[in-house]
């Protein structure tokens, strides 16, 4: 009886367990096994939802931040003088690129000769010569002027002082300075010695007519003595000597009228001889040729570019020189744009050194170049005073204000905002779970958020409005 006992409760056990086991095993193929149906019910997600933001009152600001390249405003070819009787060689390149030069300074030899700029407006078109007169000779005097050559006044007329300052000056580089040229040169000899003859026709008429002067004082003394004797002793011999001394005088008088016109004749071609000398002299001596100077409007300037290599032959240009105002160029996209006028006042900031200025918008023109993005601007910043010199060549940033709300206005994101079938604007407010779409007049737009008023109804700091509706009924 005991053992049938026992036998049962082991029987009864075991049947416990297997009932536990297939449940357990029940359960876990629940969890495990999903039929399609389960399957795409848990791919839907979570459901539909509405993201929101809260209405701010705040000022809203519209700025423009880019970057742009610092460099001077005015790009200057500086071409290689002429060979003369052989190639146009460079032998010496005295600059290098980035480098600010100054007027008169060196900045390349061709074929032996110096290279270099000066301070003017009129472009160089010609050789400057002794002689010449212009705009062009006024800029050089006052070049030598300002680098310490007195050229005399300042009037545009190549003149005795002009050539004198201009010798010096070449002789201040370390080169002599050109010659008008072997033809005139040797026309002034010409004239020297034209000179010379002159005064010694004018001297050697003076001694004739000295001489002539004093046989014309000896024969009127003569003349005197017989007409006293005749006077005194009415002899016809007396007489008669009286009248011999009478054409001696006049012999005498007519030949101190021809010499006296023979010196007057001698004066006239002295005269003329030294002012065909000083008109000659005028047009030799040193001189400034084209080639070896350029004018640009303006110093410092700094070398952009310098295709010139020692041996080979000159290229064209020479070398590149920038000038005037530095200035910024940077673009903008049309967004950015369209927040742009010329006149804007712009921060300008170096990172490297965190050196700052400011300037203003000079420009804003869109760029045609079909390698640019679409409807992309040039903007062009100009400084307001000097920037400064570490500006030079550097990418910095330009920020720009584009304006701003006149005090506190409703704000939301431009995501919150969308088109109606109507065409007006409206945006989603979101009260309870329940929404209204309200239409707004939307004002300044920067940074992805928009000032906006409502045209009807009521929108006030807080309210929530829907900035996402993918997920929502209806699809937003």
């Amino acid at each position: 009886m005991a053992g049938s006992m026992a036998s049962r409760r082991r029987w009864l056990v075991a049947v416990v367990v297997l009932a536990v086991v297939v449940l357990a095993l029940g359960f876990a193929a629940g969890r495990w096994v999903r039929s399609p149906a389960q399957q795409a019910a848990d791919a839907a997600g979570p459901g539909p939802t509405l993201l929101t933001v809260a209405v701010e009152s705040r000022p809203l600001t519209a700025q423009v931040v880019t970057r742009g390249t610092v460099a001077a405003g005015v790009e200057n070819p500086i071409t290689a003088p002429a060979a003369s009787g052989g190639a146009a060689v460079v032998t010496r390149v005295a600059v290098a690129v980035g480098q600010e030069v100054g007027p008169g300074q060196v900045l390349a030899e061709v074929s032996g000769r110096p290279v270099f700029a000066l301070a003017g407006v009129t472009p160089a078109y010609r050789d400057l010569r002794p002689g010449y007169e212009g705009d062009d000779v006024r800029q050089l005097q006052q070049d030598l002027a300002d680098m310490g050559f007195d050229p005399g006044a300042i009037d545009g007329v190549f003149g005795a002082p002009t050539k004198t300052a201009v010798e010096s000056f070449y002789q201040s580089i370390g080169y002599p300075a050109p010659s008008a040229g072997e033809a005139d040169e040797q026309q002034e000899r010409q004239a020297a010695a034209g000179v010379r003859q002159a005064q010694w026709a004018v001297e050697d008429a003076q001694t004739a007519l000295s001489e002539a002067a004093e046989a014309l004082r000896k024969a009127q003394a003569a003349k005197a003595q017989a007409d006293w004797a005749a006077t005194a002793n009415p002899d016809p011999t007396a007489a008669q000597a009286a009248a011999a001394q009478a054409e001696l005088v006049e012999t005498a008088e007519r030949t101190v009228r021809q010499a006296q016109t023979a010196l007057e004749r001698a004066q006239r071609q002295s005269a003329e001889a030294q002012t065909d000398q000083a008109e000659t002299s005028a047009r030799t001596g040193p001189m400034v040729p084209l080639g070896e100077y350029a004018f640009i409007p303006s110093f410092p300037a700094r070398v952009t570019s310098l295709p010139a290599q020692v041996g080979a032959a000159a290229p064209m240009p020479l070398l590149t020189l920038a000038s005037g105002q530095l200035q910024a160029s940077g673009t903008v996209n049309p967004s950015q744009a369209a927040l742009l006028t010329v006149g804007q006042p712009v921060a300008v900031l170096l990172e490297a050194g965190d050196v700052q200025a400011t300037g203003q918008v000079a420009s804003l023109e869109v760029i045609a170049d079909p390698g640019s993005a679409a409807g992309s601007s040039q903007i062009v910043v100009t400084p307001d005073g000097d920037w400064p010199a570490e500006f030079w060549g550097q990418n910095v940033r330009l920020t720009i204000d584009g304006g701003s709300t006149e005090g506190a206005e409703l704000v939301v994101p431009v995501s919150a905002l969308f088109a109606s079938a109507d065409g007006s604007t409206r945006l989603t407010v979101v009260t309870d779970g329940k929404t209204t779409d309200l239409v707004v007049t939307v004002g300044l737009t920067a940074n992805g958020y928009a000032a906006v008023r409502p045209a009807s109804g009521q929108l006030r700091a807080g309210d929530q409005v829907a900035v996402s509706a993918d997920n929502a009924p209806g699809g937003g």
